[in-house]
């Protein structure tokens, strides 16, 4: 009898994690918990290639790339709310994609499929995956353009108003006057095309920190 890849299961604890992880050795696959992205490193790169199970975050897409090169077959899991990381992973090789919100036998039945070699997904919904990225891709490129547009000093202003301050408190973060500030605001929202700090704040969050 030939011997059963490993799966590796990378996220929060929980009960679905549990179950799926107790379902698995009952079926006498051997399964691994690894709690940080540190330990997994190591992993992918040494002993027998198998599934690895991942909990969708920002980072989270960077390992299903890193997996998928090293051989490994991965199942991507994460909330319905966050298309945009679904997407991304699906165009990392993610060989498949669950919401956490799934039944549990919709996940066995993923696993099943991914241990026995068979896909997880159709290639329509893999197409359909790869069309939103790209939109995702094309967004956020529209949004770095806009944010390119910023003087520094403007950037700094609206890292304090994505993070909830009011002109007043922006004025004395940066020891700047409380006019200049609101100088700077409505360059920010002109160059932006928006009409609100709120909607400003949303674009900065939208591409993360990193990028301003």
């Amino acid at each position: 009898m030939p011997e059963r890849p490993p799966v590796v299961v990378l996220g929060r604890t929980d009960m679905l994690v549990t179950a799926m992880v107790v379902a698995l050795r009952a079926r006498r696959h051997t399964v691994e918990r690894v709690a940080t992205q540190d330990a997994l490193g190591a992993r992918l790169v040494t002993g027998s290639r198998g599934v690895l199970v991942v909990a969708l975050d920002e980072r989270g897409v960077e390992v299903v790339a890193r997996a998928v090169a090293a051989g490994w077959v991965v199942l991507a899991i994460g909330a319905d709310r966050a298309p945009r990381l679904a997407a991304a992973a699906v165009a990392a090789g993610a060989g498949g994609w669950l919401p956490e919100t799934s039944s549990f036998a919709a996940f066995v039945a993923a696993l099943d499929a991914a241990l026995a070699g068979r896909p997880m997904m159709t290639d329509e919904q893999r197409r359909e995956w790869l069309r939103i990225h790209d939109e995702h891709r094309e967004t956020a490129d529209r949004l770095r353009e806009r944010l390119d547009r910023l003087t520094g000093r403007e950037r700094e202003v609206l890292v304090h108003l994505a993070a909830g301050r009011r002109p007043s408190e922006i004025s004395g973060q940066l020891f700047l006057s409380i006019t200049t500030v609101r100088t700077h605001i409505r360059s920010i929202l002109k160059k932006l095309e928006v009409n609100s700090h709120t909607r400003a704040a949303e674009l900065y969050r939208q591409l993360g920190a990193r990028t301003v």
